[in-house]
């Protein structure tokens, strides 16, 4: 629960049927080490078209493994129709059965090559490219797929769902998309454009704005990172941002009709945005062509290098080299392999060691399937081990994307075993020693809702990374601070967005943004269900108006006459309304005002009810009566008021019910807004219904299980529920 200060108090006046409860949280235990898993039954095998591989995992640099903050673990996939899947493993994601259901994209666009980026604990950004109607080997759109993650009891995922796309490039000319996370929280995209000339287009998305532009910021449609116009081929972008200087690098590779060169290119950082400087369309040559063979990219942070690895053409071999922050190149390759021919081959870095591990496909011939197998290069030397150590012996395999976020000490990777239609996603392990855990930052801020001119303390929570950290904060009024624990003061009532930076010992940064209230405003309101029209609704009234209350909630079931008139549903608003101070009775829908009860006990409308009870307190998003929210008061709000109608009948059976289970579009937007209300630093939510399941009373459980419990995931601070007829309040669960 959210702990409100006895100055910001928010006062319940009870009447009549009331189910009254607190939720709180439950933290469950980490898991250990594993081998090997299915993460997903369900993968897009690519039958006829083995050289374009698997469009899941294919794409260059395509994140679509993460470890979050809290040790959970999120894939990315395209199922075996073509859609954007999206599962995760609270618990051991090596252990059988730990991977929940995919969460699937709406409708049935067709997509290929998704690359993810884990922009926070509950935002997911997948950019890919959208080829309805043309066929995996078609350009097409790249768009991009905004993803919420859904928390819940000890920061377990509870859910995902998938919110409206943006679309970046419309020309159908386009494929092959990757992005990264930069260090100040933007996702920087890319992706290859062919039409005769090819190019490789960039676009930033803006993590403050939310909103989409050129890498310089200026203007929404992409920069032009890498141009040819003479090779008439198709080129696979690779991106990565150097973690010193925050200078970024592409690196393309041709496919089979361009030449055997990598393109490469840098973007500097001016300490706002990026921009590119002179391409090399022969920065390196004897480079074999394909997606298959595409450059794969790392960052070495024991020696603060950019690590690249490329096939070299013909050979069972790998062109290595690094970069230093004045781009200087070193070249570490490996030996030839006593192996068949590698493809997807990607490499990754120990953070401690500083061990360089280069993965691959171990296949007969070039663009087939093999055995998934490694190789060493103990402190980033030219020493490589040879033979290469097998991970898994099945020759099904296809495609590699190694994990790029999270501090689990073991090196993670995603591919896909194509011996049975659909294919399977499968989850591997290598265990490297301990890897510097991922830098997370996070605080707090006491008191949580300070008054206007009074000191509030921001305590921060670094985690991973190494020390010592520096802190730089922005309290979103104009003022900024440093240090672990600062101290301000916010002059005027407001909501304020307030932003830490913190850049460990190797320059590595975190950033984390919360909302939060300034006021010295509290609030009284009222809650009831069941009223009717009698003396014991006139003597409730009659409290009502002098008890001091700012509004009243009237939950379902407001008159239980038969016939109801017209009249009488005006009069029992016009008689509430004048009870309560400023008229304020704000209504939800129960049971009596639909078809469900209305037809054999009365009830009367639930649209007429409506008419005559309108919305008071200003202003609502939703369906007012059925499914809406409002925030109190309208500036500097302490309360989210989640007004929803699980379980009760829209029509004549008890097929129109709206329920609210696990991946329902009525509970997808009961998390949005939960999500929404936090992230704006609202201290109090609290969600209202008329049926219940919370109730030592006479009814059932008639709004679910699954929905109970997502409430307690979610950690809401209040229920209101009516129904039952009798007066019942419970204290904090657990």
């Amino acid at each position: 629960m959210n702990d409100l200060p006895a100055s910001k108090t928010i006062t319940v006046v009870l009447f009549l049927t009331l189910s009254f409860s607190f939720l709180a949280t439950r933290l469950v235990p980490v898991f250990a080490a594993s081998s090997s898993n299915i993460v997903a039954t369900d993968s897009n095998q690519v039958v006829g078209v083995s050289s374009l591989g698997s469009p899941s995992l294919s794409s260059p640099n395509g994140q679509n493994l993460f470890e979050d903050s809290f040790g959970k673990f999120i894939a990315i996939y395209i199922d075996y129709a073509g859609r954007v899947s999206v599962t995760y493993a609270n618990s051991n994601p090596l252990s059988t059965g730990s991977w929940a259901s995919a969460v699937k994209s709406p409708g049935n666009t067709v997509y290929t090559y998704p690359a993810g980026i884990l922009v926070n604990s509950t935002s997911l950004r997948i950019v890919a490219a959208n080829i309805t109607g043309s066929g995996i080997a078609s350009p097409g759109t790249i768009v991009d797929i905004p993803v919420t993650i859904q928390r819940g009891s000890g920061n377990n995922i509870i859910g995902v769902s998938f919110q409206t796309i943006t679309i970046l490039d419309s020309s159908r000319f386009a494929q092959f998309p990757t992005a990264i996370l930069a260090h100040n929280g933007d996702v920087i995209a890319g992706w290859n454009w062919f039409n005769v000339t090819t190019i490789v287009k960039t676009a930033r998305w803006n993590h403050l704005t939310g909103s989409w532009t050129g890498l310089s910021g200026i203007g929404s449609g992409p920069d032009s990172a890498l141009l040819d116009t003479t090779s008439h081929s198709v080129m696979y972008p690779s991106m990565i941002e150097r973690q010193d200087n925050f200078k970024l690098y592409v690196v393309g590779d041709y496919n089979d009709s361009g030449p055997s060169n990598i393109s490469f290119n840098t973007a500097a950082f001016n300490g706002t945005a990026w921009a590119w400087d002179t391409q090399n369309l022969a920065y390196e040559t004897g480079a074999s062509h394909g997606i298959e063979d595409a450059a794969s990219l790392a960052w070495d942070p024991v020696k603060s290098l950019v690590v690249v690895a490329d096939r070299i053409s013909g050979e069972n071999k790998y062109s290595v080299f690094t970069l230093n922050n004045l781009d200087s190149k070193i070249h570490i390759d490996t030996p030839t392999f006593p192996a068949s021919t590698l493809n997807h081959g990607s490499i990754t870095v120990n953070a401690t060691s500083g061990d360089y591990y280069l993965f691959f496909i171990n296949a007969g011939t070039d663009k087939g399937t093999g055995n998934v197998a490694y190789s060493k290069s103990p402190s980033g030397s030219s020493n490589w081990n040879s033979p290469l150590t097998t991970i898994d012996s099945s020759t099904n395999n296809r495609g590699l994307s190694l994990r790029r976020t999270g501090g689990d000490p073991t090196i993670d990777l995603l591919y896909e075993n194509e011996a049975t239609v659909p294919a399977t996603i499968r989850m591997a392990r290598v265990s490297a020693g301990f890897l510097t855990p991922a830098l997370v930052a996070d605080f707090a801020v006491t008191p949580a809702v300070p008054n206007p001119g009074q000191p509030a303390t921001f305590t921060a929570a670094i985690s991973g990374g190494l020390t010592p950290y520096t802190y730089t904060w922005n309290f979103g009024d104009g003022s900024v601070g440093s240090g672990p624990s600062p101290t301000h003061t916010f002059l005027i009532t407001g909501k304020y967005n307030v932003r830490l930076n913190v850049t460990d010992n190797t320059g590595t940064k975190a950033t984390v943004q919360h909302g939060m209230v300034a006021s010295s405003v509290s609030f009284q309101f009222a809650e009831a269900g069941d009223w009717d029209s009698n003396s014991h609704t006139t003597a409730n009234w009659q409290s009502i108006s002098t008890s001091g209350v700012n509004f009243t909630l009237a939950l379902g079931d407001f008159l239980y006459n038969l016939p109801t008139t017209q009249q009488q549903q005006q009069s029992w608003c016009n008689s509430f309304k004048a009870s309560t101070p400023g008229g304020n009775v704000e209504i939800l829908i129960g049971n009596h005002e639909t078809f469900e009860d209305n037809m054999t006990s009365g009830g009367g409308s639930i649209n007429k009810f409506i008419l005559y009870c309108p919305f008071t307190l200003g202003s609502y998003t939703g369906t007012y009566g059925f499914q809406y929210y409002f925030d109190y008061p309208a500036v500097a709000p302490l309360a989210r008021f989640i007004m929803i109608d699980p379980a009760v009948w829209l029509g004549n059976t008890t097929g129109t019910r709206v329920m609210y289970g696990n991946g329902s579009p009525g509970q997808q937007w009961v998390a949005a807004q939960i999500n929404n209300a936090r992230a704006i630093g609202i201290p109090w939510i609290i969600v209202a219904t008329h049926k219940d399941c919370f109730s030592a009373g006479v009814e059932s459980c008639e709004t679910g299980d699954h929905f109970t419990n997502f409430l307690m995931n979610m950690g809401v601070d209040l229920v209101l529920q009516g129904h039952d007829h009798d007066y019942q309040r419970s204290k904090q669960l657990i």
